[in-house]
Protein backbone atom coordinates (compact mmCIF):
# COMPACT_ATOMS: atom_id res chain seq x y z
CA UNK A 1 0.00 0.00 0.00
CA UNK A 2 1.30 3.43 -0.93
CA UNK A 3 1.21 6.18 1.63
CA UNK A 4 -1.07 9.09 0.72
CA UNK A 5 1.04 11.63 -1.11
CA UNK A 6 -0.01 15.19 -0.23
CA UNK A 7 2.07 16.58 -3.09
CA UNK A 8 0.24 14.63 -5.77
CA UNK A 9 -3.47 15.12 -5.31
CA UNK A 10 -5.11 13.96 -8.51
CA UNK A 11 -1.90 12.27 -9.72
CA UNK A 12 -2.69 8.68 -8.74
CA UNK A 13 -1.32 7.41 -12.07
CA UNK A 14 2.16 8.69 -11.19
CA UNK A 15 2.00 6.92 -7.83
CA UNK A 16 1.03 3.69 -9.57
CA UNK A 17 3.81 3.90 -12.15
CA UNK A 18 6.42 4.74 -9.49
CA UNK A 19 5.46 1.60 -7.58
CA UNK A 20 5.58 -0.66 -10.65
CA UNK A 21 7.79 0.64 -13.47
CA UNK A 22 9.34 4.05 -12.61
CA UNK A 23 11.62 4.03 -15.66
CA UNK A 24 8.52 4.87 -17.69
CA UNK A 25 8.34 8.32 -16.06
CA UNK A 26 9.93 11.54 -17.32
CA UNK A 27 12.38 12.59 -14.61
CA UNK A 28 12.12 16.24 -15.68
CA UNK A 29 8.42 16.64 -14.95
CA UNK A 30 7.95 18.69 -11.74
CA UNK A 31 5.24 16.37 -10.43
CA UNK A 32 7.47 13.34 -10.98
CA UNK A 33 10.35 15.06 -9.19
CA UNK A 34 8.07 15.82 -6.22
CA UNK A 35 6.81 12.25 -6.12
CA UNK A 36 10.33 10.83 -6.17
CA UNK A 37 11.46 13.12 -3.34
CA UNK A 38 8.38 12.19 -1.31
CA UNK A 39 8.77 8.42 -1.61
CA UNK A 40 12.59 8.30 -1.51
CA UNK A 41 13.81 11.36 0.40
CA UNK A 42 17.20 9.85 1.36
CA UNK A 43 20.00 8.05 -0.37
CA UNK A 44 19.59 4.37 0.46
CA UNK A 45 21.94 1.40 0.46
CA UNK A 46 21.02 -2.26 0.67
CA UNK A 47 22.94 -5.46 1.20
CA UNK A 48 21.70 -8.76 -0.21
CA UNK A 49 23.33 -11.96 1.03
CA UNK A 50 23.16 -14.07 -2.10
CA UNK A 51 25.36 -15.85 -4.62
CA UNK A 52 26.27 -14.98 -8.19
CA UNK A 53 24.99 -16.86 -11.21
CA UNK A 54 27.70 -18.32 -13.50
CA UNK A 55 26.93 -15.54 -15.99
CA UNK A 56 27.28 -12.79 -13.36
CA UNK A 57 28.65 -9.55 -14.79
CA UNK A 58 29.35 -6.70 -12.40
CA UNK A 59 29.18 -4.19 -15.25
CA UNK A 60 25.48 -4.93 -15.63
CA UNK A 61 25.11 -3.12 -12.30
CA UNK A 62 27.84 -0.47 -12.54
CA UNK A 63 26.41 0.66 -15.90
CA UNK A 64 23.01 1.46 -14.39
CA UNK A 65 22.48 5.22 -14.76
CA UNK A 66 23.01 7.27 -11.57
CA UNK A 67 23.84 4.30 -9.33
CA UNK A 68 26.12 5.50 -6.51
CA UNK A 69 27.91 2.32 -5.46
CA UNK A 70 28.25 -1.33 -6.41
CA UNK A 71 30.24 -3.55 -4.07
CA UNK A 72 29.82 -7.25 -4.72
CA UNK A 73 31.57 -10.48 -3.81
CA UNK A 74 30.74 -14.18 -3.91
CA UNK A 75 28.49 -14.05 -0.85
CA UNK A 76 26.99 -10.54 -0.70
CA UNK A 77 25.88 -7.86 -3.14
CA UNK A 78 25.73 -4.24 -1.99
CA UNK A 79 24.22 -1.28 -3.79
CA UNK A 80 23.60 2.37 -3.02
CA UNK A 81 21.09 4.54 -4.85
CA UNK A 82 20.45 8.29 -4.78
CA UNK A 83 17.29 9.81 -3.42
CA UNK A 84 14.37 10.83 -5.59
CA UNK A 85 13.04 9.52 -8.89
CA UNK A 86 16.51 8.66 -10.19
CA UNK A 87 17.05 6.47 -7.15
CA UNK A 88 13.78 4.64 -7.80
CA UNK A 89 14.78 4.09 -11.41
CA UNK A 90 18.10 2.69 -10.16
CA UNK A 91 16.23 0.37 -7.83
CA UNK A 92 14.06 -0.91 -10.67
CA UNK A 93 17.08 -1.59 -12.89
CA UNK A 94 18.94 -3.29 -10.04
CA UNK A 95 15.97 -5.59 -9.47
CA UNK A 96 15.95 -6.58 -13.14
CA UNK A 97 19.68 -7.29 -13.15
CA UNK A 98 19.47 -9.29 -9.93
CA UNK A 99 17.03 -11.67 -11.62
CA UNK A 100 19.51 -12.18 -14.47
CA UNK A 101 22.84 -12.22 -12.59
CA UNK A 102 22.19 -13.42 -9.05
CA UNK A 103 20.78 -16.41 -7.18
CA UNK A 104 18.13 -16.04 -4.50
CA UNK A 105 19.13 -17.21 -1.03
CA UNK A 106 15.93 -18.02 0.82
CA UNK A 107 17.89 -18.61 4.02
CA UNK A 108 18.97 -14.99 4.26
CA UNK A 109 17.58 -11.49 3.79
CA UNK A 110 18.28 -7.84 3.02
CA UNK A 111 19.66 -5.00 5.15
CA UNK A 112 18.59 -1.46 4.29
CA UNK A 113 20.76 1.58 5.10
CA UNK A 114 19.02 4.96 5.22
CA UNK A 115 21.37 7.92 5.01
CA UNK A 116 21.58 10.06 8.16
CA UNK A 117 24.92 11.76 7.51
CA UNK A 118 23.63 15.27 8.18
CA UNK A 119 22.10 14.48 11.59
CA UNK A 120 24.15 11.50 12.73
CA UNK A 121 26.32 13.40 15.21
CA UNK A 122 23.15 14.64 16.95
CA UNK A 123 21.89 11.12 17.70
CA UNK A 124 22.46 10.35 21.38
CA UNK A 125 22.10 7.13 23.34
CA UNK A 126 19.22 8.81 25.17
CA UNK A 127 17.50 9.46 21.81
CA UNK A 128 17.81 5.79 20.92
CA UNK A 129 16.39 4.67 24.26
CA UNK A 130 13.53 7.17 24.12
CA UNK A 131 12.50 6.52 20.53
CA UNK A 132 13.24 2.89 19.82
CA UNK A 133 9.85 1.45 20.80
CA UNK A 134 8.04 3.77 18.37
CA UNK A 135 10.36 2.65 15.60
CA UNK A 136 10.18 -1.03 16.52
CA UNK A 137 6.38 -0.95 16.63
CA UNK A 138 6.38 0.23 13.04
CA UNK A 139 8.82 -2.50 12.03
CA UNK A 140 6.65 -5.13 13.72
CA UNK A 141 4.45 -4.76 10.65
CA UNK A 142 7.23 -6.20 8.47
CA UNK A 143 6.50 -9.52 10.26
CA UNK A 144 10.13 -10.57 10.53
CA UNK A 145 10.31 -14.36 10.76
CA UNK A 146 14.04 -14.70 11.34
CA UNK A 147 15.82 -15.33 14.62
CA UNK A 148 19.29 -13.94 13.90
CA UNK A 149 18.48 -10.31 14.80
CA UNK A 150 16.87 -9.53 18.14
CA UNK A 151 14.11 -6.94 18.42
CA UNK A 152 16.03 -3.85 19.50
CA UNK A 153 17.51 -0.58 18.30
CA UNK A 154 21.14 -0.05 19.30
CA UNK A 155 24.61 0.67 18.01
CA UNK A 156 25.23 -3.06 17.64
CA UNK A 157 23.62 -5.76 15.52
CA UNK A 158 19.87 -6.10 16.06
CA UNK A 159 16.67 -5.17 14.16
CA UNK A 160 17.83 -1.56 13.86
CA UNK A 161 21.49 -0.64 14.02
CA UNK A 162 22.66 2.94 14.42
CA UNK A 163 25.65 2.44 12.13
CA UNK A 164 28.50 4.72 13.17
CA UNK A 165 30.84 3.84 10.30
CA UNK A 166 28.30 4.40 7.51
CA UNK A 167 26.35 7.14 9.36
CA UNK A 168 23.13 5.39 8.47
CA UNK A 169 20.24 3.76 10.24
CA UNK A 170 20.46 0.12 9.18
CA UNK A 171 17.25 -1.93 9.18
CA UNK A 172 18.32 -5.56 9.21
CA UNK A 173 15.04 -7.47 8.87
CA UNK A 174 14.18 -7.28 5.16
CA UNK A 175 13.12 -10.56 3.59
CA UNK A 176 14.92 -11.99 0.57
CA UNK A 177 13.58 -10.75 -2.76
CA UNK A 178 14.67 -9.54 -6.17
CA UNK A 179 11.21 -8.17 -7.01
CA UNK A 180 10.91 -4.43 -7.46
CA UNK A 181 7.48 -4.20 -5.84
CA UNK A 182 8.69 -5.61 -2.50
CA UNK A 183 12.03 -3.77 -2.61
CA UNK A 184 10.10 -0.56 -3.27
CA UNK A 185 7.62 -1.26 -0.48
CA UNK A 186 10.34 -1.89 2.10
CA UNK A 187 12.57 0.99 1.04
CA UNK A 188 9.82 3.63 1.00
CA UNK A 189 8.58 2.40 4.38
CA UNK A 190 12.11 2.48 5.79
CA UNK A 191 12.56 6.02 4.44
CA UNK A 192 9.26 7.12 5.97
CA UNK A 193 10.16 5.59 9.34
CA UNK A 194 13.56 7.30 9.34
CA UNK A 195 12.00 10.58 8.18
CA UNK A 196 10.06 10.61 11.47
CA UNK A 197 13.13 9.58 13.47
CA UNK A 198 15.16 12.38 11.90
CA UNK A 199 12.41 14.85 12.81
CA UNK A 200 12.54 13.57 16.38
CA UNK A 201 16.33 14.03 16.51
CA UNK A 202 16.03 17.61 15.27
CA UNK A 203 13.27 18.37 17.76
CA UNK A 204 15.29 16.77 20.56
CA UNK A 205 18.33 18.88 19.72
CA UNK A 206 16.28 22.10 19.92
CA UNK A 207 14.86 21.04 23.27
CA UNK A 208 18.28 20.10 24.68
CA UNK A 209 19.28 23.66 23.93
CA UNK A 210 16.15 25.00 25.63
CA UNK A 211 15.12 22.64 28.45
CA UNK A 212 11.99 24.68 29.18
CA UNK A 213 10.49 23.10 26.03
CA UNK A 214 10.93 19.52 27.27
CA UNK A 215 7.19 18.89 27.45
CA UNK A 216 6.98 19.47 23.68
CA UNK A 217 9.14 16.42 23.00
CA UNK A 218 6.66 14.11 24.72
CA UNK A 219 3.82 15.65 22.74
CA UNK A 220 5.82 15.13 19.55
CA UNK A 221 6.44 11.47 20.42
CA UNK A 222 2.68 10.99 20.82
CA UNK A 223 2.13 12.43 17.35
CA UNK A 224 4.68 10.04 15.86
CA UNK A 225 3.16 7.04 17.66
CA UNK A 226 -0.13 7.83 15.97
CA UNK A 227 1.55 7.75 12.55
CA UNK A 228 2.06 3.97 12.61
CA UNK A 229 0.66 2.74 9.30
CA UNK A 230 -0.79 -0.61 8.36
CA UNK A 231 1.14 -2.19 5.51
Amino acid sequence: MLYPNPHLEGQESIDTIISTVPIALDSNRPEVIKAGEYYLPYSTGFEIECAQQPIFNKENFTNIPNILEVNVDLSEQRFRIPNGIEGLKCLYNISQQLKLNSALNDGSGIHYHIDCTDIFDDITDDNITEYKEILLMRLDQWRYKGAYNNRNMARSRCWVRVHSYCKTIEIRIGEMTFDYDLLFKRIIDANDIIRDFRAYIKKSKIIRENVSLAYELEDFKDVLKNRIKKI
